[in-house]
């Protein structure tokens, strides 16, 4: 064993408090020898099972903080190559989008579908354009998925200054602007939009894009035959509709318009969700995870496997030991109980059924952080009704969460929701779940709450 290094070496500071927790136990070794000396009207000697026990518990303490500092030797290098796609997704935030014909609108279902795909990326490099009338540009290309997070949360109808849809500009911006110049290929545009436009050439624009080698693919959000009206709140608080030269704003999807879009760029797709359901996470495995990609990134990488296991298993035996010292063989046979009982609970962990039980288990007992851990676990691992039934659970826990913290932390508390509705949207597209009709029924509730507390903010 050679080349030790430690991946955490300022826990190691720790390791100065030893000695001073020991000379705090000699002193009280040393007083409570006075006290019994006093007592007894005789000096008292040592008890070296005490002092026996007080250096295991100062051996473990050690051991424990080295664990912390995280040893690692065994040191291999290894080639790291990182490939991947750029991806713009372009989200209309227009007024239009606000219709309800999508619960709770068109706006909102789309930033849902966005976060499925953020759970699924593998390498690619994502960005986010929010337009309306004008176009912003909220995210640049980046692997940092938590900073595209926070931009596609905060993205609304206020983003953007000016009125309208001019989905033909903002597709030129994303060539112009975000998009590297030098690459032909491995580049994609998934644009998610109404299609409604007001004369900014969208299928010129497309071709355009074409021409430099993006694809797009595009999805249509909104009735397709009637329309809907536009929703909006009155300064006092009231609901009403958009009205333009005092008649009501009807909005409806523009089939032809996006899917002349698709057509015009090589391997585009269109995809008419109108007022369905759409899982974006697969489609993006399908369409974008599934395609070639451009080597981003190649290196040598040292690596070095990681070794505080056993510092850990030595401290827990010292520990048994510390606290059976009077019968050392009973205390020795217990730690390597332990250390094997300590082995096994991974391997029943990965047992979805076990993981859905500790989960109810967990919330009856009013833990609902351990239990959405446990309900998180068993949807990982299980497949059918069972993952069905742990995503409704870890969704009604998460909203119950939220519930709680509306009025101390709302931002968290819309966080949760947000956490919820992805949960329960995903056991509503269970087929055949028994639960569904209730999946759908939090599923409302929870955007609805959410909905509400991001007005609020």
């Amino acid at each position: 064993m050679h080349d030790v290094i430690f991946q955490s070496p300022r826990a190691l500071w720790l390791l100065w408090g030893l000695p001073v927790l020991g000379a705090l136990f000699v002193w009280a070794a040393g007083r409570r020898r006075r006290d019994l000396a006093r007592f007894y009207g005789r000096p008292m000697a040592g008890m070296p099972g005490r002092t026996r026990r007080r250096i295991f518990f100062l051996a473990a303490c050690a051991l424990i903080i080295t664990a912390l500092a995280r040893p690692a030797w065994d040191k291999t290098e290894v080639t790291v190559k990182r490939s991947g796609r750029d991806v713009v997704f372009m989200l209309d935030v227009s007024r239009s989008m606000l219709a309800d014909d999508l619960y709770p609108s068109r706006l909102e279902q789309a930033k849902l579908a966005i976060l499925d795909v953020i759970d699924r990326l593998q390498g690619d490099r994502v960005a986010l354009v929010a337009f309306a009338g004008g176009a912003v540009i909220k995210c640049p290309l980046t692997l940092d998925y938590g900073f595209f997070r926070l931009g596609l949360e905060d993205t609304g109808p206020e983003t953007v200054d000016r009125g309208g849809t001019m989905i033909g500009d903002a597709l030129r911006l994303v060539l112009r602007d975000v998009f590297d110049s030098r690459a032909s290929q491995y580049r994609d545009v998934i644009l998610i939009t109404d299609g409604e436009d007001h004369d900014s050439a969208p299928v010129a624009a497309a071709r355009e894009a074409a021409a430099k080698g993006v694809r797009l693919i595009v999805i249509g959000l909104g009735d397709d035959h009637d329309g809907r009206r536009i929703p909006v709140t009155t300064a006092d608080g009231r609901r009403t509709f958009l009205k333009y030269k005092g008649r009501e704003v009807w909005t409806k999807l523009d089939d032809a318009t996006l899917r002349a879009m698709a057509a015009a760029t090589p391997g585009g797709v269109y995809l008419p969700v109108a007022t369905g359901t759409i899982d974006l996470g697969k489609v993006y495995g399908d369409l974008v995870a599934a395609a070639a990609k451009k080597e981003l990134e190649t290196g040598r990488r040292v690596r070095y496997q990681e070794k505080f296991q056993l510092a850990l298993a030595a401290a827990l035996v010292l520990l048994v030991l510390e606290a059976l010292w009077p019968r050392p063989r009973t205390a020795f046979t217990l730690g390597l109980a332990l250390l094997v009982l300590a082995g096994g609970r991974p391997a029943a962990a990965a047992n979805p059924r076990v993981l859905l039980e500790q989960g109810l288990a967990a919330a009856r007992a009013g833990k609902p952080a351990a239990a959405a851990k446990d309900f998180a676990a068993a949807a990982a691992a299980a497949t059918g009704d069972l993952r069905a039934l742990s995503l409704y659970n870890l969704g009604t826990v998460r909203a119950r969460q939220a519930r709680e913290l509306e009025k101390k932390d709302p931002r968290q508390a819309a966080a949760l929701y947000e956490q919820a509705a992805r949960a329960l949207k995903g056991a509503a597209q269970a087929e055949g779940f028994a639960g569904r009709k209730d999946a759908v029924r939090n599923l409302e509730v929870a955007l609805r709450r959410r909905a509400a507390l991001r007005r609020q903010k």
